[in-house]
């Protein structure tokens, strides 16, 4: 962090019991002002320049784990320990919604329940009318079958999306449908209560996840749970909110600490699968714990930086991501329809690359997009003029 952040708060803007801890007969007195800074950026309710960083960059393992990497048994192993993502994007989340204060906490779970939900309906309504087009095309007849009990006990419950095209949209359904839960569970204060019911929530995450074959887990004739609003949004969203709460004290742990987390949670999710799979064991691999510690260790390290340097990535990182989230489905789609109307040599070779390929394409157009938006490369944006306008007051 800037040496121009660390004294930011050197003077009467810092707490009485900040200026006697940290004074300068303190060895303790820069890491007390940056942990008062970090708590009065995020309370102010700001994103961050690190977040927004990390959601730039975590974007091409959205696609790689959605449609691969290249190089065969490698490329698996990428895409598989790829998984972390959507934790990461629950964690960031639940730390920015779900703050220690229970009226401002309630405004902001109503603002994401809206944004969330306008942004499921529209992802709902673009991908159902491309798949129905489609079956129109083909002739298939889905009628009956997207009226089944069990097709919408998937969608609405499981959040499986019954077509072939936008099976991402199960992220933002979960997330919408988990705000609704905690704002009533905060309604009624429930919420406060948050760590109690984290383990009940991490028990059956486990329990019908990666370790449903262990337990042999078989309820309504499923072998696992996927990630859905209960198994993968409300978990992951809880521990934002635990990290929240402990936010005064994220810069407390020295940069190593969180690179652990994130290389020891990969190691460990490999450990884990490759220890269900020689026990014969491994039904779902679409989450291990290794996956959350990762993403807990990335979420810490961007948040532990909301004051970085002004880049491209840090000013419009969110703005990408969210565009990348939505198109990427229709991208890819129309990636394997172009190349196969060339032949099927181009249809392999599309195949092979089609999450780099994915991701690539996704970008021009979100760039194309940020273009047609007029949105400037220099412009802060909302979430960052905070320190701009501290700086100018001093």
């Amino acid at each position: 962090m800037n040496e121009d952040l660390i004294a930011l708060y050197a003077d009467e803007s810092v707490p009485d019991d900040a200026v006697v801890l940290g004074g300068s007969d303190d060895p303790n007195g820069s890491r007390r002002r940056k942990r008062h800074l970090i708590s009065t950026y995020y309370d102010s309710g700001k994103t961050g320049r690190g977040a927004n960083i990390l959601k730039f960059w975590l974007m091409p393992f959205v696609c790689i784990v959605a449609f691969g990497f290249p190089f065969d048994a490698v490329g698996t192993l990428v895409s598989t320990l790829s998984q972390f993502v959507a934790p990461a994007f629950f964690i960031l989340s639940g730390f920015f919604v779900l703050g220690t204060d229970r009226d401002a906490r309630l405004e902001k779970l109503k603002r994401a329940i809206r944004r969330s939900g306008r942004f499921f309906l529209l992802m709902f309504a673009v991908y159902f009318a491309i798949n129905i087009v489609l079956n129109i095309i083909e002739g298939v007849n889905w009628i009956p079958e997207i009226f089944r009990v069990r097709v919408a006990f998937n969608f609405f419950v499981l959040n499986l999306w019954p077509f072939s095209i936008g099976q991402n949209i199960w992220f933002i359904e979960s997330l919408f449908f988990a705000y609704i839960l905690l704002f009533l569970m905060d309604k009624l204060k429930i919420l406060r209560f948050y760590k109690l019911l984290l383990i009940p929530l991490i028990a059956f995450m486990l329990v019908s996840g990666e370790f449903a074959g262990l337990f042999n887990f078989h309820i309504l004739d499923y072998a696992f749970i996927p990630g859905n609003t209960v198994t993968r949004a409300m978990p992951y969203l809880l521990i934002g909110m635990l990290i929240r709460e402990k936010a005064d004290r994220i810069l407390d742990r020295g940069v190593w600490v969180y690179l652990l987390f994130i290389v020891g949670g990969l190691g460990l999710a490999h450990l884990e699968m490759s220890l269900l799979y020689n026990a014969g064991v491994l039904y779902y691999s679409g989450h291990m714990i290794g996956y959350g510690l990762t993403a807990a260790g990335l979420c810490c390290l961007a948040l532990a930086f909301p004051d970085g340097e002004k880049t491209f990535t840090s000013v419009h990182g969110r703005n990408y991501a969210r565009r990348i989230y939505f198109l990427c489905h229709m991208v890819a789609y129309g990636l394997l329809f172009a190349a196969s109307a060339i032949g099927t040599g181009a249809a392999e070779i599309v195949s092979s690359v089609l999450g780099i390929a994915t991701y690539v394409v996704c970008l021009i157009l979100s760039f194309l997009i940020g273009l047609i938006r007029f949105r400037r490369y220099d412009d802060p944006g909302e979430d960052n003029r905070f320190m701009d306008e501290i700086r100018e007051a001093m």
